[in-house]
């Protein structure tokens, strides 16, 4: 790969990356540690012009309510883990939103033509107080959404998942 083109591969890879990742959380942390749950999230399938973000709502169709949103952002850029502290008792809707950079070609008059494919998983599940949550997004293409429980080695049993639609399904969320 010659240096014009790796050069390229770099930029677009960081722009991708911070494209999708944004400048600020909108997410705010409860205010009471000892009603809270840990969610831990980590990738294993990123790279430069990978990554995604994790969304946690109150709605399942993502309506924009203060002090939620986005609350991860795993990339090349912004690390492989993150840890986010939750309110527990109420159920609540986690989005994840993965995006893979596939393919760039030089077009006409030095312009980039850029190719990526991303994938959208919902699911909802009630957090209870003092548990660790292990949450990972699965490679392309199916990404599956994985949430365990740390205490049990399993998936908490109110979890559900859902159709990504309402706000949640828009381009610029």
């Amino acid at each position: 790969m010659d240096g014009r083109r790796r050069f390229a591969w770099t930029a677009v890879a960081l722009l991708s990356s911070l494209s999708i990742t944004g400048c600020v959380s909108m997410y705010k942390a409860p205010d009471n540690p000892a009603l809270s749950a840990t969610l831990k999230f980590f990738d294993q399938h990123g790279g430069p012009g990978r990554g995604h973000v994790y969304f946690w709502q109150s709605t399942q169709t993502c309506e924009k309510t203060p002090g939620e949103g986005r609350i991860a952002a795993l990339d090349w850029v912004n690390g492989d883990q993150k840890r986010a502290i939750v309110a527990t008792g109420q159920r609540r809707y986690l989005m994840t939103h993965r995006q893979v950079l596939v393919s760039m070609d030089g077009g006409s008059a030095g312009s980039l033509g850029l190719t990526s494919e991303y994938c959208r998983r919902l699911v909802s599940f009630v957090p209870e107080a003092g548990h660790t949550y292990r949450i990972e997004t699965g490679a392309m293409p199916q990404c599956e959404l994985a949430i365990v429980d740390e205490a049990t080695g399993l998936a908490p049993s109110t979890l559900q998942s859902h159709e990504v639609a309402g706000r949640c399904a828009a381009e610029d969320i």
